[in-house]
């Protein structure tokens, strides 16, 4: 598995290098440099701005003996053309069916992050949450629930779908992990889309 996304984010970072030479098609801005998707100058005269607000998130099913259902929206504004900060929600259902001892497993809990564009596909993203959750195994007296504060920093690397949209490729560290985490590793993978209104 480590091989796997090794590769990815070495294909990922070659499509990068490509697509960072120089285009003469693109609009230049008075510095000489080619403009980025998300202009400096909205037209808003930094008033609140439709045309600021993204969305994004994930969503992922999985049904049989082992049931897991997580989502994970997010809603962000361009502050600047290179800074954008955000709330978002998390929550992850997981159901283990495939013994007597059914072990069911809930996580939700509200973040905000921020993330600086660095150049026109990579982004500097770090994120707070405040993790809740709960788990029970059916059949026993074990139930379990607490919560859990994590802090992921790392990169974020986007493709443009079409207009407003982009394909995201997120990879974290949780500076806060430990040993009594509730995650195994403090290595975090996230793929997604956002959209822009």
């Amino acid at each position: 598995m480590k091989k796997f996304f090794l590769v990815a984010i070495l294909l990922i970072m070659t499509q990068l290098a490509v697509q960072a030479q120089y285009n003469p098609n693109l609009p230049r801005n008075n510095s000489g440099t080619a403009n980025d998707d998300v202009p400096d100058d909205f037209g808003d005269n930094g008033k609140f701005s439709w045309q600021r607000v993204f969305t994004g998130g994930g969503l992922g099913v999985q049904f049989g003996n082992v049931t897991n259902v997580s989502l994970s929206p997010l809603v962000g504004y361009h502050f600047t053309n290179r800074f954008s900060a955000g709330a978002s929600f998390a929550y992850n259902y997981f159901r283990d069916g495939r013994s007597s001892l059914v072990y069911k497993y809930n996580l939700w809990g509200p973040g905000a992050f921020a993330r600086y564009r660095v150049f026109r596909q990579f982004s500097l993203h770090a994120e707070i949450q405040q993790l809740f959750y709960k788990e029970s195994i059916a059949n026993s007296n074990y139930s379990f629930s607490g919560s859990q504060t994590r802090l992921p920093i790392g990169a974020i690397v986007q493709q443009r779908l079409a207009g407003r949209s982009y394909f995201v490729l997120e990879v974290l560290y949780d500076v806060l992990h430990n040993q009594n985490s509730i995650y195994s590793t403090p290595l975090i993978f996230r793929g997604g889309v956002n959209i822009g209104f």
